[in-house]
């Protein structure tokens, strides 16, 4: 009795392959397809974000592990603070609150000193009016480093408004 690998490369029942390659070409178009329309999503969502205007807010410098952290769009406060302790590949939430209306997005950036971490952005889901919550996850920095910068980013008004906060993750993994 022959295996399956000899009935599809068998003379005999030739449907097998054409089924396997129709199969295949079917899953490589849409494979391609999904990749090619996530592409253009992702292009022109950078697109957008690198044509706004970026207006650094006035902010005190607070490590929003330990602290709610304060920052000024124009006079209006916005607060972000950890919910939980950071610590490396550990999700912890993210929140930030300001009763200003008309914010379009809210994301947080996460990166070293002088050390590419590849691409820590974060979105923030809106969960009611003022209020915006993620989850996030940090990496581990094989040079064991944990200090940290966050920045916030808001879409407010056609502009990108940063504030940057210095912390350090918990090191206990």
């Amino acid at each position: 009795m022959p295996g399956i690998m000899e009935l599809r490369a068998s003379p005999r029942f030739p449907v097998f392959g054409l089924m396997n390659n129709k199969i295949i070409i079917s899953i490589v178009a849409v494979v391609s397809i999904i990749s090619f329309l996530a592409g253009n999503w992702l292009n022109e969502r950078n697109q957008k974000a690198q044509k706004l205007e970026k207006v650094i807010m006035q902010a005190s410098p607070c490590n929003p592990a330990i602290n709610k952290c304060q920052a000024l769009l124009q006079g209006a406060p916005v607060i972000a603070a950890f919910l939980q302790k950071p610590s490396a590949l550990r999700p912890f939430e993210v929140e930030v609150k300001s009763d200003l209306s008309g914010i379009e997005d809210v994301h947080v950036d996460f990166r070293m000193q002088s050390m590419n971490m590849g691409v820590n952005l974060y979105r923030l889901n809106k969960v009611k009016e003022g209020v915006w919550v993620g989850s996030v996850t940090l990496p581990v920095c094989t040079s064991r480093r944990s200090d940290w910068i966050a920045e916030l980013q808001i879409s407010y008004q056609g502009k990108l408004w940063t504030a940057e906060y210095a912390f350090t993750q918990s090191i206990d993994n």
